[in-house]
């Protein structure tokens, strides 16, 4: 029987090493498509809270904005977008006032934080004693 699933498993560990026999004629192997994420939170309110009361408003203004976003989503007292290009995230963290309310537009902070790591270049230098 031919196993139709896009991995093997081996004692209940996914092995994504080991390709099935139908994988045979992939070149590469095909990767989801990139999701770029931010982060809004109110300065001085629960942008959230105003987010859920007033949802089609917060929603088309983010249209008029940057078009049309794949995932917007309240969560404690931010509210989280993911979008589909980095050109939308890019236009979303310049955004300061929605909802007639001034907001802090961030990347998340695993991202910043990548960016923040400084870059180290090691060199060795091998001499003759």
């Amino acid at each position: 029987m031919e196993d139709n699933r896009p991995f093997h498993t081996v004692n209940n560990k996914t092995n994504r090493d080991v390709r099935c026999p139908s994988d045979k004629n992939d070149t590469e192997i095909q990767r989801p498509p990139q999701k770029f994420a931010a982060y809004m939170k109110g300065v001085g309110h629960n942008i959230a809270r105003e987010a859920v009361r007033r949802h089609k408003e917060l929603k088309s203004e983010i249209h008029s904005y940057c078009g049309q976003v794949d995932i917007i989503e309240a969560r404690k007292d931010c509210v989280r977008f993911v979008c589909s290009t980095e050109r939308q995230r890019d236009i979303l963290l310049e955004i300061e006032t929605v909802l007639n309310k001034n907001v802090n537009v961030t990347k998340p902070y695993s991202v910043m934080k990548q960016q923040d790591q400084p870059v180290m270049n090691e060199t060795v230098v091998e001499g003759s004693h």
